[in-house]
């Protein structure tokens, strides 16, 4: 075992600091009383000596401990002195230790030299000066402890950085980054290596960095202290370009080498996503209670339109369903003549008509506001349409005791695309408004066109429309005049229903002008391109018609001998439409519901089945698919109250050929069903 001195023996055993916590020296001399003489000399409490008789030794210790000083004899057998120093200077370990050579002899310059280049700090010539080694090594000893405090403070200093939860970096009065933590290297994307000695601007938008310069020069003027939460706009560039919101606090730190700039730069991107988040929820909320509050006071006028509505709304109903009561209970007299009764039936036919307009108004109206409503894109003769409105329309002027004109200010296309059904509906409303609120004077049809706007003007003499009364003009369920002794009826849906018409069919509908007591105009337009066969035409093209209803065929009966099977729950409408047929000749067969329906159809062979949509144990649609599964072949005919374009399709995905709707019109079941006979 190599011995070690009795300093460090007796130092082990004691209770005093640990070695750690003490400088070590090194003294190496092959005799034992120059070693015991060196380390009376050298003895101090904060200071353990080790003492090596020979090269190796020294090694071995050296390998063990860290040295603040060796002190080494140059003529020692085995290994001298300069060789223990050479071979110190090759490991990293041992080469930065401070060597005093000890010698006995003074030597010549070469020899001082040689010791120099070995890494020699100092020479000390024997008999030794007591007061010169002790002044000398005490040097040295303080040299490494100010050294090891410095290393132990800079030590402690970056452990603090590396447990800041923020970036740290250190700049110097130049700008330039001298020191930087982990946690830079995390939120930037720079190893520490690519940022010493760079400008701090690197870690900011390339738009600011000039700016920072300037501001930066500000700042070391009068450097102090600044915290954190200013609320200022600040960001920082990572190594991949991307900016984010930085928080930032920054320190001066007076040094010896000169004033540095200690910042704390914090990544603030999920607070102020969460910030952002919270302004967007709290202008959310704001914008919500707003319309809530709009909602409210909607619902409320809403409310007292609808009251106003169902208040209407029970005056036109109950009015034609009165009339048409009233006058069937007359015609029960068998004192009636012939004319009287002709004149009863025209009556509740034509109140009949209005209460099917009005449940159509209210079914279409409820198909816009819930979106369902679609329009169709066909090709179908536009004279033929005006032909049949104008002529209905100069009829009800004349009722009113006004005149009707119809007029052209261009040439327009006898056919055109678009759906027939809900342009007819839109100029009935519109002109039979007008008609409805003139007294005196006449109502004006105008058409123009200009591919692809087929424009329609109605002007009126009529009582016209104030200011106030244009604000809710088209808005449902009102009327201009909403007190209670208004002269004219209506449900206040007119209007509303047309204007979301004409918007699906791809124009609009608007108020021209109108004046109290003088009338008003509006303007109707919708999307029709012009067809490449189509020709256009003035007025006289038009091949009006009286309008009048389709009488019984006296001569000829002209369903003679087609076998009809009806499916239908309602035996008033059973009854209704097996008159009909049989007074043209039809042989009918009934069934009540549709599964009684299913079993006739395929037991028995008729011509054509008219099925009811509505009815029990099978309705319509599972009756039909049930006889098309079973290969049914012939023409089933839809019979149904629903008048939705959907209904309609769906009746022909069910497997029915045609669609006819309640209530049943006579002349048009007359005409389907002669397509059937004799087939």
């Amino acid at each position: 075992m190599n011995s070690i001195s009795q300093t460090e023996m007796s130092f082990r055993n004691s209770a005093d600091p640990q070695p750690s916590d003490l400088t070590k020296i090194l003294l190496v001399d092959d005799l034992k009383d120059n070693l015991l003489a060196l380390e009376g000399l050298l003895r101090r409490d904060d200071v353990i000596i080790f003492e090596a008789k020979s090269g190796i030794e020294a090694l071995e210790f050296m390998v063990l401990h860290e040295f603040a000083l060796a002190l080494i004899d140059v003529q020692m057998p085995e290994m001298n002195g300069f060789e223990l120093a050479e071979l110190m200077r090759g490991t990293s370990k041992t080469r930065s230790i401070p060597i005093i050579f000890v010698t006995a002899t003074a030597q010549n310059q070469n020899f001082s030299f040689k010791g120099y280049e070995l890494g020699a700090v100092d020479f000390l010539l024997k008999p030794l000066d007591p007061h010169a080694v002790k002044s000398k090594v005490n040097i040295f000893i303080e040299y490494f402890q100010q050294r090891k405090a410095l290393v132990s403070a800079e030590a402690r200093f970056r452990g603090l950085l590396e447990t800041a939860p923020d970036a740290m970096v250190i700049v110097n009065e130049l700008g330039r980054i001298e020191l930087v933590n982990k946690q830079t290297e995390t939120i930037f994307g720079y190893q520490s290596v690519e940022l010493i000695g760079q400008p701090v601007e690197m870690l900011m938008p390339k738009r600011f960095q000039q700016s920072h310069i300037h501001q930066r020069a500000h700042y070391n003027a009068q450097p102090k202290t600044r915290p954190m939460g200013l609320e200022l706009e600040l960001y920082g560039m990572r190594k991949d370009g991307t900016e984010f919101p930085v928080d930032i606090s920054l320190s001066p730190l007076k040094t010896e080498k000169g004033i540095l700039f200690s910042s704390a730069i914090r990544d603030i991107s999920v607070r102020r996503a969460s910030e952002n988040e919270q302004k967007k929820l709290l202008e959310e909320l704001k914008k919500g209670q707003t319309e809530l509050e709009q909602a409210v006071g909607n619902a409320e006028r809403a409310n007292t339109s609808k009251t106003q509505f169902l208040a209407n709304m029970s005056h036109e109903i109950r009015t034609p369903i009165g009339a048409i009561l009233g006058f069937i209970d007359l015609m029960k007299n068998p004192a009636n003549s012939s004319e009287e009764n002709q004149n009863y039936m025209a009556i509740v036919e034509r109140n009949s008509q209005q209460l099917l307009r009005l449940i159509d108004d209210i079914l279409d109206f409820s198909k816009v506001e819930s979106g369902m409503v679609s329009a169709e894109s066909v090709q179908f003769s536009l004279t033929e349409l005006l032909a049949e409105v104008t002529s209905i329309m100069r009829f009800r002027a004349a009722e009113n005791g006004i005149r009707f004109q119809f007029t052209a200010a261009t040439a327009f296309p006898d056919v055109i695309s678009s759906d027939p059904v809900r342009l007819r509906q839109i100029l009935n409303n519109m002109i039979g408004n007008a008609i409805k609120f003139t007294e005196k004077g006449y109502v004006e049809l105008s058409i123009e066109f200009a591919s692809p706007v087929l424009k329609f003007i109605v002007k009126d003499t009529g009582i016209g429309i104030s200011k106030e009364q244009e604000s809710r003009l088209f808005q449902p369920f009102t009327q201009a005049d909403t007190s209670t002794t208004r002269k004219f009826g209506g449900t206040g849906l007119g209007l509303a229903l047309s204007k979301r018409l004409a918007e699906a069919l791809g124009g609009k509908l608007e108020l021209i002008e109108s004046e109290p007591g003088l009338g008003s105009a509006f303007l109707v337009e919708v999307h029709a391109e012009i067809l490449s066969h189509a020709k256009l035409v003035g007025i006289d093209a038009l091949g009006l018609v009286a309008g009048a209803p389709t009488g019984f065929h006296k001569d000829t009966q002209v369903l003679r001998g087609l076998k009809v099977l009806l499916v239908e729950d309602s035996p008033d409408n059973r009854m209704l439409i097996t008159t009909y047929l049989q007074k043209e000749g039809a042989v009918v067969k009934l069934a009540f519901d549709g599964a009684a329906g299913v079993t006739l159809a395929l037991a028995e062979h008729f011509d054509v089945v008219l099925m009811d949509i509505q009815m029990p144990v099978f309705d319509g649609h599972e009756a039909t698919k049930k006889l098309r599964r079973a290969n049914y072949s012939g023409p089933i005919i839809a019979l149904t109250a629903h008048v939705m374009k959907e209904e309609r399709d769906k009746c022909f995905e069910s497997g029915f050929t045609e669609f006819l709707t309640k209530p049943i019109q006579r002349n048009l079941l007359t005409e389907v069903l002669t397509h059937y006979v004799a087939l």
